[in-house]
């Protein structure tokens, strides 16, 4: 602290001589440069930097002045100037511009905006570069902004900050759509925060498609963070988006949206049946999906077709097992078949995969229903083909989710030929489960997997003249409870109550027959 105030005191002393000193005037503004600001977590945030050979800071006030009548945004100031060099502009433009994502990248804004003021025979006008992060891809050429008359920025300005915006909600969705099959749940959670206050601004500009856009954005951002964290208000606002945004896009003047739109609604729809374990809900996707059908067909849009197909049998499996009612399975199982015909293994691997696995849970609940040993087996078999295709690193939900149906396919074995061989095979794929499924970024899914396991010891219990797995089974269900009830899942606990009951009633039994 002394050296510093020294130092300060010699620099005010000798002022004239210091500045004179080569290198002096970017030395003295690196002393006076103010901290960089870090950006908010909660919006897309704007950095702007002071512009060059701008006088007196008037375009600075200007820009900045204009963007605070933005909502939905947030805006901060970064005391640093990014300098071109005109000798060689092509060079100095990308030397400028990776100081700006320097910048960027300290301050944890999403875009900056730097630039020069151009000044010819009295005259002025800014030019400003827009930067983005090199992972994001944002490409905005510069552009010179005539001042209007009435001193505001020109409405090509805010056509641009409304397209950088738009780009910048549409990247963040990409990069999750390419993270298909990974536990995304930190990196959802702020883009729903940002693009919540994006919608609920006025940064946007009033092109309704532009805003429809990003509100199906939005809305499949909502249904994936719900699948991955079992997050009851996330599937409830999920469900009110993507209904309100099948209703606002036309079919007649964007049918490839709208289909996309009321497809989007038919998968959060079965999921939100699939944890209430509700028919009704089933036939609201089914609709959905039909709708989508008629324009998403296997002429026009051969991958799309099978997306929704594939979706429409995930209803008629699920409607069946709940209304027990295997016609609704057996036409699943049908459809899964066919459509596996019609898609690449090799072009197509996740896709095949997860319809593979689908294929083998509605073979599961029909063995399970028709009591059928090969049903079962046909099951094990497709869900090892799906795994051949899954990749435990790279797509570790889904490999789980395939060891979570061969857990249950084995129980279901195991029950029926009362064996313990199959019921330790579905043990160990349940453990297997849990391992790539954290409790808490993912409470209701490791929750359900505990509830599965704990029925297997259960089982096991039954046939065993001890009650050590018995006991094992009481203390995984009552871990599972306690998330069941931190979760607000009712059905969920009115299940492991029951099973929890019937696993006390067989330990009381089985201690009473030990002391007579």
């Amino acid at each position: 602290m002394l050296f510093a105030m020294l130092i300060s005191l010699f620099i005010w002393v000798n002022w004239s001589k210091v500045i004179a000193l080569p290198g002096a005037t970017k030395f003295i503004q690196f002393l006076t440069e103010a901290p960089i600001p870090k950006a908010s977590p909660t919006s897309f945030t704007i950095a702007i930097t002071h512009l060059e050979n701008d006088t007196n800071g008037e375009y600075d006030r200007l820009i900045h002045e204009s963007l605070n009548t933005l909502t939905g945004i947030d805006l901060i100031l970064i005391d640093r100037t990014v300098l071109l060099n005109d000798s060689n502009l092509t060079t100095s433009t990308k030397l400028s511009n990776e100081r700006a994502r320097n910048l960027l990248k300290t301050s944890g804004a999403d875009v900056l905006i730097w630039g020069t003021v151009l000044k010819i025979d009295g005259k002025s006008i800014p030019k400003l570069y827009w930067s983005t992060l090199p992972e994001k891809n944002i490409s905005i050429t510069s552009k010179r902004y005539k001042i209007t008359d009435d001193i505001d920025l020109p409405p090509l300005f805010w056509d641009d900050i409304s397209n950088v915006l738009q780009l910048l909600a549409v990247t963040y969705a990409l990069d999750f759509n390419e993270a298909r099959g990974q536990l995304l749940d930190q990196e959802i959670t702020p883009y729903l925060t940002k693009v919540s206050s994006l919608l609920n601004g006025n940064s946007l500009s009033s092109d309704p498609i532009k805003r429809k856009h990003i509100q199906f954005l939005y809305g499949n951002a909502l249904y994936t963070y719900a699948m991955q964290t079992g997050n009851r208000t996330a599937l409830s606002e999920a469900v009110i988006t993507n209904k309100a945004i099948s209703k606002a896009i036309s079919k007649q003047e964007m049918p490839m949206e709208w289909a996309a739109a009321q497809y989007q609604l038919g998968n959060t729809l079965i999921y939100q049946a699939q944890l209430d374990g509700n028919f009704g809900i089933y036939q609201q996707a089914i609709k959905a999906i039909d709708v989508a059908l008629s324009v998403w067909n296997n002429e026009c849009c051969h991958l799309d077709y099978i997306k929704a197909m594939n979706a429409y049998a995930l209803c008629m499996s699920g409607g069946g097992l709940l209304t027990n009612n295997t016609s609704f399975t057996e036409e699943a199982i049908r459809i899964y078949q066919e459509m596996l015909k019609d898609i690449s293994r090799k072009e197509n691997q996740m896709d095949w995969s997860a319809m593979k696995t689908n294929l083998g849970i509605s073979l599961s609940n029909l063995g399970y229903k028709k009591k059928d040993i090969i049903l079962l087996n046909e099951a094990i078999s497709a869900f090892n083909d799906a795994l051949k295709e899954t990749s435990r690193e790279h797509t570790p939900l889904n490999w789980a989710a395939i060891q979570i149906n061969i857990g249950a396919t084995y129980r279901l074995i195991g029950e029926q030929e009362n064996t313990t061989v199959q019921l330790q095979q579905a043990i160990k794929a349940y453990q297997e489960a849990l391992k790539e499924t954290p409790r808490d970024r993912m409470p209701l899914r490791w929750a359900e997997i505990q509830h599965n396991l704990g029925n297997v010891f259960r089982i096991l219990g039954t046939r065993e003249n001890g009650v050590t797995s018995l006991e094992d089974a009481v203390r995984i269900y009552q871990l599972a409870r306690e998330v069941f009830v931190k979760t607000n899942s009712e059905n969920y606990i009115n299940w492991i109550d029951r099973d929890i009951k019937k696993a006390t009633e067989e330990i009381q039994l089985k201690s009473q027959q030990k002391v007579h």
